[in-house]
């Protein structure tokens, strides 16, 4: 915005708005280093112009021009549940409460873990699946449990909220990324294929579901799990 120094009949001093940036800086805030993906040496400390040729470098290592891109060989992504659930595949599932989400996603998380078809989708293989859960009672999972999985076959993992308040005095919250690293690098030990997250709204504490900024705080275990979601009207549907 600028104005006219003619008409300007204040003696204000002027303001230079001018911002310096020393590319050549020595002092960098560090980077948080996520224990599964750990930084290279000169990306925890150095300077910038380190940082950048190993940017650069990353940049030139993985781009290809197309015809490089098409010879090249890429794993196919193998089916989870029928053809629409992949490995590395994110899925919602969402609807009014009462709806019988928690039903589907229990039932679901079992036949995955035991390798059987889910209603008409074939299932190749069983996986380890993890459950969490945030809201339901110990109790109430367990009875729910018995009537759903008679049979148990030690691949169906279950992580509750309930219990790590009771028994280990730890407030969950997949919103703080101590506990999504842990979780994350859990799953790696334990060789985690499928996670189920039941729900966002209880897991996840001070995010504001229906702004698109606060899903910043959950991008990895998002993109890797299977969240459960509540919604409120017709339209746009919600967590509550």
């Amino acid at each position: 915005m600028s104005t006219d120094d003619n008409n300007n009949d204040t003696n204000e001093p002027k303001i230079d708005y001018t911002v310096e940036f020393d590319l050549n800086a020595t002092a960098i805030k560090p980077i948080e280093e996520h224990p599964l993906f750990p930084l290279a040496k000169d990306e925890k400390e150095g300077p910038a112009s380190d940082r950048q040729k190993s940017a650069l470098e990353g940049i030139h290592k993985t781009t290809m021009d197309d015809e490089s891109f098409f010879r090249k060989e890429i794993p196919p992504r193998r089916s989870v549940l029928g053809s629409w659930f992949r490995e590395g595949s994110l899925g919602f599932i969402f609807g009014r409460r009462g709806a019988g989400k928690t039903w589907f996603a229990w039932d679901m998380a079992i036949s995955i873990s035991k390798g059987v078809d889910y209603g008409p989708w074939k299932c190749e293989m069983p996986r380890k699946t993890l459950y969490v859960d945030g809201e339901m009672p110990l109790r109430s999972m367990q009875e729910r449990l018995k009537l759903l999985n008679p049979n148990p076959t030690g691949n169906l993992f279950i992580m509750s909220r309930e219990r790590l308040m009771d028994e280990a005095r730890m407030l969950l919250n997949l919103c703080e990324s101590c506990w999504q690293e842990a979780l994350l690098t859990y799953c790696v030990e334990e060789k985690i294929k499928v996670v189920f997250l039941d729900n966002l709204s209880s897991l996840c504490w001070g995010m504001k579901e229906n702004e698109a900024d606060s899903w910043e705080q959950v991008p990895q275990l998002v993109t890797d799990a299977t969240p459960v979601r509540h919604c409120n009207n017709y339209c746009p549907p919600r967590q509550s």
